[in-house]
């Protein structure tokens, strides 16, 4: 630690270094946070628990300052560890979707801020208007998973001649029964679609 005078006042410039531990990564996929529920506690509860744990007014009042800060920072402490006390919380992260990019994001929070709009107002105009962008973005993530899927089957290695038809048998398996007629209530996405008749066939 070194203190260096500062040239334009009576103060002096203090300086150290300090070494941060680094810590381990871990590759769970469970994120743990500490906090306090401040919601569960009121004003008046703090307040008269925190003044309980206080000296009384003219002991508290002949303390050098120093000392009545640091007291009544420890009793605020002492009143939160009891009132509100620390608890741990386990939130599960998930990767973002590969496809989702930044345009996508920020179409999904307009989306929302439409949906909470038109939720609030009632109106048929934001109805409109969310009903709108919900199509438009329906269809931008269509044509992103599509052009997702697209570029990573160009990644993988050829299929075979040999097992081409086996696998286009597969692949019609799911979408059509023996007797010829659709599967009922079977909805195929555009990636599925591309999947078995491009890649596979």
């Amino acid at each position: 630690m070194t203190a260096t005078p500062l040239h334009i006042s009576n103060h002096h410039l203090i300086s150290f270094t300090i070494t941060l531990p680094v810590l381990p990564k871990h590759n769970s996929q469970h994120l743990s946070l500490t906090c306090r529920n401040l919601h569960s506690i009121s004003p008046s509860s703090v307040a008269s628990c925190t003044l309980s744990s206080l000296p009384d007014h003219d002991s508290f009042s002949s303390l050098p300052l120093d000392s009545a800060t640091d007291t009544l920072l420890s009793s605020l402490s002492s009143t939160m560890d009891l009132l509100c006390p620390l608890s741990t919380i386990r939130r599960k992260t998930s990767s973002p979707a590969p496809w989702l990019s930044d345009v996508l994001r920020n179409n999904r929070r307009e989306l929302r801020s439409a949906a909470r709009k038109w939720k609030k107002s009632k109106l048929d105009t934001d109805l409109i208007s969310y009903r709108t962008l919900l199509s438009k973005f329906s269809l931008d993530v269509t044509s992103a998973k599509t052009s997702f899927y697209k570029k990573s089957l160009k990644l993988l290695p050829k299929i075979p001649e040999s097992s081409t038809t086996s696998s286009c048998h597969y692949s019609s398996h799911f979408l059509h029964r023996e007797d010829g007629e659709d599967l009922p209530d079977l909805h195929v996405s555009p990636i599925f679609t591309y999947i078995t008749q491009s890649a596979l066939c």
